[in-house]
């Protein structure tokens, strides 16, 4: 019994030895010895470029082992461009042992990222550049799993489970599918992910600044990684951003297709993103369902009538968005309607459907600088269709049709009667002799300062450039138009027709100036 005991004390003594020995050997280990080979081997694995300036490896009691990586940098696929597409300032990283040594799995109680710089490329094909690591060192996943073999171990990389992670930094992403690419800098990322595992779902949230100084977005996921097919699946997906943070500025450098919108003095809105399932792999975008709502939306802009209430939904899909609903109101009328925008992602091409109700001439249009003012209330429907984000193109495929009526039309201070006959200056005092002759109502409306429209109405289509009129009616109750006009979209106005007076009118002016019936 005594021999058992002092073997007992032998192989405790021994172990812990051992284990002074080992904790002695780690924290007096400089992992910065071997940079060169673990550096061969993550270039090996990643195929490209990776480094780091130190590594500091710690062991406590209390937390274990920890790591702490300061300037790791990994490199762009030179297919997407050049640089680095991953900068980070210093990882923290933590592990536990004993489920090391006792399940074989490796268990990270927190990770924390700090610094971080993430360049995301969407090429013309619309791969992204985020999925070629994942792809590179899951080459033969697919082969191994096919034959029974976890995706983890035809990784070569034991289970990884991440109690917690944290990371602050920002990301650049580039989309060249627009012409010029579309740039977007998210800035004071503040992420978090809890149980991270390569097999099983976990969750991750996400509060950042969005074309804005300050934060403006809000998101949370699901995450499932697909190691063998590159990608990952999102589920539950809510994304929530205030338009009302955005900065002019940063949204002008971004999206340059607004570079010709003008500077607005106001813009509200809340956007609301609600996906049920978005795939994404080494090939971009694959698979997504989700409800897109927009709310509490206004714009105003300088001299021109303010957007207030705007609201719309959409249903969204890999191959099209459909426009479920929309509206707002646009100063004290109302615009409302459907549409749909499909293959938005490689050849974007677009429908709408408009119904317009209340739009006050002298609201929609800064007439401050013309010699006459109209005025009017215009309701109408229009159906729209276009191809392209890209400006001039997409004004050059725009076309559509529609009709419009025009109600309690004028022209302040300008009588067109008046006007026409003013110009007859080769018959001496026309307008007065003319006047003379007139039936009473016919004497209110030449004195009247304004031209006063009784109906104004025309239908329209679009194509080639320009808006074409077709017919264009107005009628008076002293004269009608009836013909055709056509608008450009560079500024230039051609409008032919038939111009006529009522009979009874001509009546009169024939009998009070008869060198009349010969013009």
């Amino acid at each position: 019994m005594k021999a058992v005991k002092i073997i007992g004390l032998v192989v405790l003594c021994f172990f812990v030895i051992v284990a002074i020995a080992g904790f002695v050997f780690i924290k007096t280990f400089d992992l910065n010895k071997y940079k060169k080979p673990l550096l061969d081997q993550a270039r090996k694995v990643l195929q490209r470029d990776v480094d780091f300036d130190r590594a500091d490896l710690d062991l406590s009691l209390k937390n274990g082992a920890r790591l702490r990586l300061s300037g790791f940098s990994m490199a762009e696929d030179p297919a997407f461009g050049e640089g680095d597409m991953v900068r980070v300032a210093s990882v923290y990283v933590g592990l536990d042992l004993w489920t090391l040594v006792s399940k074989k799995q490796i268990s990270v109680p927190a990770l924390s990222v700090e610094g971080l710089k993430l360049s995301v490329v969407r090429d013309k094909e619309g791969r992204i550049n985020l999925m070629a690591p994942i792809a590179a060192s899951a080459a033969d996943a697919g082969k191994s799993e096919a034959s029974g073999v976890p995706v983890s171990q035809a990784l070569a990389v034991p289970m990884i489970f991440v109690r917690q992670v944290t990371f602050q930094g920002e990301v650049t992403y580039v989309d060249h599918t627009f012409d010029p690419p579309m740039k977007v800098d998210v800035s004071r990322i503040n992420a978090s992910a809890k149980d991270v595992s390569l097999t099983e779902p976990f969750s991750v949230a996400i509060e950042a600044a969005l074309f804005s100084d300050t934060p403006d977005m809000k998101a949370q996921a699901k995450v499932k990684l697909d190691m063998a097919s590159s990608g990952a699946l999102l589920s539950d997906v809510k994304i929530d951003a205030d338009l009302g943070k955005i900065s002019q500025e940063r949204l002008r450098s971004s999206l340059p297709m607004l570079s010709s919108v003008p500077a607005w003095q106001e813009l509200k809105g809340l956007l609301a993103l609600d996906a049920s399932r978005i795939r994404i792999g080494k090939d971009g975008l694959s698979d997504l369902e989700a409800i897109v709502k927009f709310s509490d939306g206004s714009l105003k802009l300088k001299d021109v009538v303010a957007i207030t209430g705007v609201k719309v939904q959409c249903l969204a899909t890999t191959a099209q968005i459909d426009m479920q609903e929309f509206f707002m109101k646009v100063g004290q009328g109302q615009v409302s309607g459907t549409g749909s925008l499909k293959d938005y992602l490689t050849s974007p091409t677009y429908t709408g459907n408009l119904t317009m109700d209340g739009l006050e001439i002298q609201e929609l249009l800064d007439q401050s600088a013309w010699p006459a003012k109209g005025e009017g209330i215009v309701a109408g429907s229009l159906r729209l269709q276009g191809q392209s984000f890209e400006p001039k193109t997409a004004m050059s495929r725009l076309g559509g049709e529609g009709r419009f009526d025009v109600s309690q039309a004028r022209i302040k201070d300008i009588n067109a009667l008046s006007l026409v006959l003013s110009k007859l200056s080769i018959i001496p005092i026309v307008a007065q002799r003319v006047e003379a002759s007139l039936p009473d109502r016919f004497k209110d409306k030449l004195r009247s300062p304004d031209t006063v429209f009784s109906s104004m109405r025309f239908s329209v289509t679009i194509s080639e450039g320009a808006l074409r009129a077709d017919p264009l009616v107005v009628a008076a109750d002293e004269f009608s138009f009836e013909g055709t006009g056509r608008f450009g979209f560079d500024q230039t106005i051609d409008v032919t027709g038939t111009f006529a007076i009522p009979a009874d009118l001509s009546a009169s002016m024939t009998a009070g100036v008869p060198e009349l019936k010969y013009l």
